[in-house]
């Protein structure tokens, strides 16, 4: 009995313990209570901003690298439109290629070119550079230096392509000087190949404006080359690919402005001298236009850069300054190739629409299976440069 009542004691003990606890602590002090607090309920607030940050951060983590690849394709077009820009006189003019052009010798090419004469001489361009030309006479001629007879002679001007040298050109033109040997009644032609400058031998660098001016020098001496002869001799520009342009550019230029006359004051040259035809082979309209044709998707930066080109050789701007210089009557022939790889085929057909609408005596021929350097390789070729200069 004694037992029941220390039990029941110790048991009323602890249960009054528990009661006076006020909640903090379990029944046993050294175990704690679980947490009767209430839940938070989160704010609305907080709710609308995280769901909503969900698709911003995956709309940012799409648009972020886009917006990286287009900025770098932006950036490396407007990088290659400047480096095109800036660099352009080394785009267009080649002097080195091929490989060891500019060490080319005339030697070299002296066996194929026989019977015909080649020699170099050095002149100075309107702002003294040095300039070499290479000069190349007929039998025809040579003989009527060495007599008394006289025959229909002609001084022919070349302007050379944009790459390459003078060396190996001559055996091509050397074709051309022997067909006019070859024949009933010969024509006296001397042939004068300019090498521009930073081309070849000559000194400098390359560019539109000093290649006028070298241009305005070639055909300054070149005229006092043909007073030498008879009254009759007759002067022809002849120009292939840019050289073409360089060609009607030069006629322009001393037909409306003898810039060569006035800068050297030549006693022997007088107003009355004149361009007697013009030989243009694959030519193009303009190196803006070139751009525009060999590049025509929009996309790419070439046909943009017209305005910020300072090389254009605009050959139907000279010929309309051609057809308005007082007097000024110009044949023209323009001979294109049928497998040109780099001039496109309406670039000679719009300088040949243009010459007929400015009531330019022209001649358009076109030769069957030549690419743009193979006129004179081609028999076809080498018969319409000669029936041309036989006709002037």
């Amino acid at each position: 009995m004694q037992r029941r009542a220390l039990a029941s004691r110790s048991a009323s003990s602890v249960a009054s313990m528990a009661s006076c606890s006020h909640g903090r602590y379990h029944a046993f002090p050294f175990q704690r209570r679980p947490s009767r607090q209430k839940p938070k309920r989160p704010s609305p607030y907080l709710s609308l901003w995280q769901g909503s940050s969900r698709p911003l951060s995956t709309l940012s983590a799409i648009l972020t690298p886009l917006a990286v690849f287009c900025a770098l394709v932006v950036s490396l077009w407007a990088y290659k439109c400047l480096m095109m820009v800036v660099f352009q006189n080394k785009i267009i003019y080649m002097p080195s290629v091929p490989p060891f052009s500019r060490s080319e010798r005339m030697e070299n090419y002296a066996a194929s070119c026989k019977p015909i004469a080649w020699r170099s001489e050095t002149i100075r361009s309107l702002d003294g550079t040095k300039l070499t030309l290479a000069i190349g006479e007929n039998v025809t001629m040579q003989q009527q230096q060495r007599v008394s007879s006289k025959c229909p002679a002609l001084v022919v001007v070349y302007f050379q392509g944009n790459a390459s040298s003078l060396p190996p050109r001559m055996p091509g033109l050397s074709s051309v000087l022997k067909q006019l040997d070859n024949s009933i009644e010969p024509i006296a032609c001397t042939l004068i190949a300019l090498s521009y400058r930073g081309f070849w031998t000559s000194s400098g660098r390359a560019s539109q404006a000093g290649i006028e001016k070298d241009a305005a020098a070639t055909i300054d001496w070149a005229n006092e080359m043909r007073s030498r002869h008879s009254a009759e001799t007759k002067l022809v520009l002849w120009g292939q690919s840019i050289g073409a342009g360089v060609a009607t550019t030069a006629a322009a230029n001393w037909l409306s402005i003898p810039l060569g006359k006035t800068q050297r004051n030549c006693p022997q040259c007088n107003t009355t001298d004149k361009i007697d035809a013009l030989l243009l082979e694959t030519p193009f309209t303009s190196v803006e236009n070139m751009l525009a044709s060999l590049y025509p998707q929009r996309w790419l930066p070439y046909r943009y850069l017209g305005p910020f080109l300072w090389n254009h050789w605009d050959s139907p701007q000279a010929l309309q300054t051609i057809r308005g210089t007082p007097g000024a009557k110009v044949p023209v022939l323009i001979a294109t190739a049928s497998k040109d790889e780099v001039v496109p085929p309406d670039q000679g057909e719009d300088l040949v629409k243009l010459c007929k609408r400015l009531g330019l005596d022209t001649r358009h021929r076109i030769v069957t299976d030549a690419l743009h350097t193979e006129v004179l390789a081609k028999s076809q070729g080498r018969k319409v440069i000669v029936d041309f200069l036989r006709a002037i």
